[in-house]
């Protein structure tokens, strides 16, 4: 059974990456492991906004997590909330192979849309939860 979110009215709705900043510091080797941190996260109407840090960890010396660790690249991930608006349709016999022009090729295939409200608490308790346990 596929589990798909909802908006507040009930209509399915879809996450995709509507932008991608990455600022390159140092190389990262094949096979390396690092660490992904997410530094900041921020909500907005209809995105989430996510800024990453990705770290080497380097070998322990005595020093503390954040002398042990050297920063590669740092990431700003826009995430947008959208509702798909073209509804497939089937297609009889007479339009298969024809010359008929597509009118999804005309249509918006999605638009944003709010980020639904159940899901917009449960983010904002985890960043919640998260700041408060720093502290």
């Amino acid at each position: 059974m596929a589990i798909f979110l909802q908006t507040d009215s009930g209509e399915v709705q879809h996450f995709v990456v509507s932008q991608a900043d990455l600022q390159y510091k140092r190389a990262i080797l094949l096979d390396e492991v690092i660490s992904v941190r997410i530094d900041k996260v921020e909500l907005k109407p209809a995105s989430i906004i996510f800024y990453q840090s990705i770290y080497r960890n380097l070998p322990n010396h005595g020093t503390t997590e954040t002398d042990n660790s050297q920063l590669l690249s740092s990431t700003k991930i826009v995430i947008a909330c959208v509702q798909n608006l073209v509804k497939p349709e089937p297609m009889s016999n007479d339009e298969i192979g024809s010359d008929k022009p597509d009118t999804a090729a005309t249509t918006p295939p999605m638009r944003p849309i709010r980020v639904p409200k159940k899901l917009r608490v449960t983010i904002e308790q985890a960043i919640d939860e998260q700041v408060n346990g720093q502290q």
